[in-house]
């Protein structure tokens, strides 16, 4: 099922976890940056670390110590977003 916004339902939940985890580590925790990482390939985890207004910067990407050289989930996205830029951003989410 698809929502107005493109989203079907279970992203939209995704989204709504993800802003409620980015709100109770900036106000209850008092966290001053939260950082995230997926593997490259994980589409939809990145759209909602993009949507929520956590940012990319390719220094920080890395290859997960965990998993085997040449598997194709090894390279993985590393983002993050500071409670200053949460701030500004939460209440337009």
């Amino acid at each position: 099922m698809v929502g107005g916004s493109g989203f079907n339902i279970g992203e939209k939940a995704m989204l709504e976890d993800a802003k409620a985890a980015l709100q109770y580590g900036f106000d209850a925790l008092r966290l001053e940056e939260i950082v995230s990482f997926t593997n490259l390939k994980n589409m939809r985890s990145r759209h909602v670390m993009q949507k929520i207004g956590m940012h990319q910067n390719e220094v920080d990407d890395f290859y997960h110590p965990k998993i085997q050289e040449g598997h194709p989930l090894k390279r993985h996205i590393l983002y993050r977003v500071k409670s200053s830029e949460w701030q500004q951003l939460k209440d337009v989410l």
